[in-house]
Protein backbone atom coordinates (compact mmCIF):
# COMPACT_ATOMS: atom_id res chain seq x y z
CA UNK A 1 0.00 0.00 0.00
CA UNK A 2 1.56 3.58 -0.66
CA UNK A 3 1.48 6.45 1.70
CA UNK A 4 1.44 10.01 1.62
CA UNK A 5 4.12 12.19 1.99
CA UNK A 6 4.36 15.66 4.16
CA UNK A 7 3.15 18.12 1.18
CA UNK A 8 0.46 18.32 -1.30
CA UNK A 9 2.62 18.38 -3.81
CA UNK A 10 4.05 14.44 -3.13
CA UNK A 11 0.41 13.96 -2.56
CA UNK A 12 -0.07 14.62 -6.30
CA UNK A 13 2.65 12.90 -7.27
CA UNK A 14 2.41 9.77 -5.38
CA UNK A 15 -1.11 9.64 -6.69
CA UNK A 16 -0.20 10.16 -10.17
CA UNK A 17 2.35 7.56 -10.38
CA UNK A 18 0.78 4.90 -8.78
CA UNK A 19 -2.85 5.54 -10.78
CA UNK A 20 -4.87 6.20 -7.46
CA UNK A 21 -7.83 8.68 -6.04
CA UNK A 22 -6.86 8.90 -2.61
CA UNK A 23 -3.79 7.80 -0.36
CA UNK A 24 -4.45 7.23 3.75
CA UNK A 25 -2.75 9.47 6.01
CA UNK A 26 -1.25 7.83 9.29
CA UNK A 27 0.52 8.96 12.34
CA UNK A 28 3.70 7.95 13.79
CA UNK A 29 2.26 5.15 15.28
CA UNK A 30 0.27 3.75 12.29
CA UNK A 31 -2.51 4.65 12.89
CA UNK A 32 -4.92 5.89 10.31
CA UNK A 33 -5.24 10.07 10.88
CA UNK A 34 -6.86 11.05 7.66
CA UNK A 35 -7.09 9.81 3.82
CA UNK A 36 -6.45 12.62 1.23
CA UNK A 37 -8.12 12.68 -2.11
CA UNK A 38 -8.25 14.16 -5.41
CA UNK A 39 -11.34 16.20 -3.61
CA UNK A 40 -8.94 17.72 -1.34
CA UNK A 41 -6.49 18.49 -3.27
CA UNK A 42 -8.86 20.31 -5.98
CA UNK A 43 -10.21 22.66 -3.22
CA UNK A 44 -6.41 23.49 -2.77
CA UNK A 45 -5.80 24.09 -6.31
CA UNK A 46 -8.81 26.47 -6.38
CA UNK A 47 -7.81 28.32 -3.21
CA UNK A 48 -4.48 28.89 -5.05
CA UNK A 49 -2.72 26.92 -2.55
CA UNK A 50 1.39 26.87 -2.97
CA UNK A 51 1.21 22.58 -3.13
CA UNK A 52 4.67 22.26 -2.07
CA UNK A 53 4.63 24.38 1.16
CA UNK A 54 1.04 23.25 2.16
CA UNK A 55 1.01 20.04 4.20
CA UNK A 56 -1.36 17.09 3.49
CA UNK A 57 -2.27 17.30 7.26
CA UNK A 58 -3.95 20.89 7.00
CA UNK A 59 -6.07 19.52 3.75
CA UNK A 60 -7.06 16.11 4.39
CA UNK A 61 -10.52 14.58 5.03
CA UNK A 62 -10.75 13.88 9.31
CA UNK A 63 -13.76 12.74 10.05
CA UNK A 64 -12.71 9.61 8.43
CA UNK A 65 -15.71 6.87 7.61
CA UNK A 66 -13.87 3.14 7.90
CA UNK A 67 -15.13 -0.16 7.07
CA UNK A 68 -14.16 -3.16 8.58
CA UNK A 69 -13.12 -5.96 6.22
CA UNK A 70 -15.73 -8.76 7.23
CA UNK A 71 -18.09 -6.00 6.17
CA UNK A 72 -20.70 -7.33 2.91
CA UNK A 73 -19.84 -5.96 -0.47
CA UNK A 74 -23.62 -4.21 -0.29
CA UNK A 75 -22.88 -2.54 3.12
CA UNK A 76 -19.80 -1.15 2.08
CA UNK A 77 -21.44 0.27 -1.05
CA UNK A 78 -24.59 1.47 1.06
CA UNK A 79 -22.53 3.48 3.21
CA UNK A 80 -20.37 5.25 0.61
CA UNK A 81 -23.72 6.12 -1.15
CA UNK A 82 -25.40 7.48 1.37
CA UNK A 83 -22.27 9.55 2.69
CA UNK A 84 -21.18 10.82 -0.39
CA UNK A 85 -17.56 9.78 -1.02
CA UNK A 86 -15.79 7.50 -3.38
CA UNK A 87 -12.89 5.64 -1.09
CA UNK A 88 -13.15 3.74 1.88
CA UNK A 89 -9.96 2.87 4.07
CA UNK A 90 -10.75 -0.95 5.51
CA UNK A 91 -9.63 -2.02 8.58
CA UNK A 92 -8.88 -5.32 10.28
CA UNK A 93 -8.57 -4.86 14.39
CA UNK A 94 -8.22 -1.30 14.34
CA UNK A 95 -5.19 -1.58 11.72
CA UNK A 96 -5.47 -0.34 8.13
CA UNK A 97 -5.58 -3.04 5.47
CA UNK A 98 -6.62 -1.56 1.91
CA UNK A 99 -8.62 1.08 0.41
CA UNK A 100 -11.60 0.55 -1.99
CA UNK A 101 -13.05 3.07 -3.65
CA UNK A 102 -16.77 3.32 -5.34
CA UNK A 103 -14.77 1.62 -8.86
CA UNK A 104 -13.89 -1.50 -7.12
CA UNK A 105 -17.59 -1.64 -5.67
CA UNK A 106 -18.68 -1.74 -9.56
CA UNK A 107 -16.59 -4.06 -10.72
CA UNK A 108 -17.33 -6.21 -7.88
CA UNK A 109 -21.20 -5.73 -8.71
CA UNK A 110 -20.85 -6.70 -12.30
CA UNK A 111 -18.87 -9.74 -12.00
CA UNK A 112 -21.88 -10.82 -9.43
CA UNK A 113 -24.02 -10.41 -12.13
CA UNK A 114 -22.20 -11.69 -15.02
CA UNK A 115 -21.46 -14.80 -13.36
CA UNK A 116 -25.55 -14.80 -12.22
CA UNK A 117 -26.20 -14.34 -16.14
CA UNK A 118 -23.95 -16.68 -16.98
CA UNK A 119 -25.82 -19.29 -14.81
CA UNK A 120 -29.28 -18.41 -15.86
CA UNK A 121 -28.68 -19.25 -19.32
CA UNK A 122 -26.64 -22.70 -18.52
CA UNK A 123 -29.55 -23.27 -16.56
CA UNK A 124 -31.82 -22.26 -19.18
CA UNK A 125 -30.29 -23.87 -22.12
CA UNK A 126 -29.57 -26.82 -19.75
CA UNK A 127 -33.17 -27.29 -19.36
CA UNK A 128 -34.52 -26.78 -22.58
CA UNK A 129 -32.29 -29.68 -23.81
Amino acid sequence: MVFVGPDLANAVETMVSNKVGALPVKDEAGDIVGIINERDLMRAVHEHVDLKSEHVRDRMTTDIVAGQLDETVEHVMATITERRFRHMPILQDGKLVGIISIGDLVKSQLRHYERQVNELTDYVAGSAA
